[in-house]
């Protein structure tokens, strides 16, 4: 859950929102898309997080 101002965001893990899975040490690691995580840090008001995810998809052309 992430507050902002009033008003509360429901930020839970879904299943429908695994983009990629990674291998870590014999683990499988469900990942969410860098878009969700940029809605999330700006949320979070984490500017500087969701300028970082912005560069790397412009210098990326994602």
């Amino acid at each position: 859950m992430i507050v902002n101002g009033d008003k509360e965001y429901d930020c839970s893990f879904y299943e429908n929102q695994v983009v990629e899975t990674i291998l870590i040490q014999d683990t499988k690691i469900p990942l969410q898309s860098v878009d969700l995580w940029k809605k999330y840090y700006k949320l979070m008001e984490r500017k500087h997080k969701a300028e970082v995810i912005d560069s790397f998809l412009k210098e990326n052309k994602i």
